[in-house]
């Protein structure tokens, strides 16, 4: 199957809030942060995945990581590959997430994303409500590239 990945629109904002509640994920900030969300579209043009970042100057908290159960590891890459790229054009130098799947550390790694400790987050981190909330929460694993 092929993928193709593209940045979303003013006009998709309203699909993009269903996608993510569809996925119990907050669609908190998506009306102004339409254009640093990035769509993950099948042969069908179906919506299969979509991956968000969150710009706190040149620190951007990736968010709202979706992909459907039968979407393949490249077209994971393919979202990621295209949410680096928007982060180089938007001069977003600095990449932080939180993962509580244990399970998803190695493929990070891969990505070129390193563990680190909540002590040695970007100050940024807290300019965010999002990045407020995940510093509170418990079994959290922050990474950055």
């Amino acid at each position: 199957m092929g993928y193709e990945s593209r940045l979303a629109t003013k006009d998709e904002v309203g699909f993009l809030k269903i996608f993510l509640q569809n996925a119990g994920l907050s669609t908190e900030g998506v009306d102004q942060l339409f254009e640093y969300f990035i769509l993950l579209e099948n042969d069908q043009k179906e919506w299969v995945g979509c991956l968000g970042i969150e710009p706190l100057g040149t620190v951007g908290l990736m968010r709202s990581f979706v992909v459907m159960p039968n979407v393949e590891e490249e077209g994971i890459f393919l979202l990621f590959e295209k949410m680096l790229q928007l982060a180089q054009e938007k001069n977003v130098r600095q990449i932080l997430l939180a993962t509580n799947r244990m399970s998803s550390i190695p493929f990070l790694s891969a990505l070129g994303f390193t563990a680190v400790d909540k002590a040695d987050l970007p100050s940024e981190l807290s300019q965010s409500a999002h990045g407020k909330q995940l510093l509170q929460t418990q079994n959290v694993t922050f990474m950055q590239r």
